[in-house]
């Protein structure tokens, strides 16, 4: 198995609390469940709206609720019980990380 985001956030025009909530929801989205390829990419936008911020959650509803639905259309395909699916993928050694690949990073250049 593997999974894949394309995370696009509107930080607003001002740096807040913007790009902590956008590595959060990395840390959220690449953490639950024992996966071995993952691919990431989080795009921090500058936009005339008021700042961004965090709000109950810290980047983690977005990203739990785009894994927990990810996770029902497999296990539908798979015709498995979505319960069955997620202990199989849920383990004590999921927070290991055997070796990080980062890409170059932008900062609108």
């Amino acid at each position: 198995m593997a999974k894949q985001a394309r995370v696009v956030m509107d930080n607003g025009a001002y740096n807040s609390h913007g790009p902590a909530v956008l590595l959060y929801n990395n840390v959220m989205f690449s953490s639950l469940y024992r996966v071995e390829n993952i691919k990431y990419e989080g795009y921090l936008v500058y936009t005339n709206k008021n700042w961004g911020g965090a709000c109950r959650g810290y980047g983690d509803p977005q990203a739990t609720f785009a894994q927990e639905s990810m996770m029902d259309m497999i296990a539908e395909r798979l015709n498995m019980d979505p319960i069955d699916l997620r202990l199989i993928k849920y383990g004590p050694d999921r927070f290991k990380v055997k070796e990080r690949k980062q890409s170059k990073r932008n900062h609108g250049k």
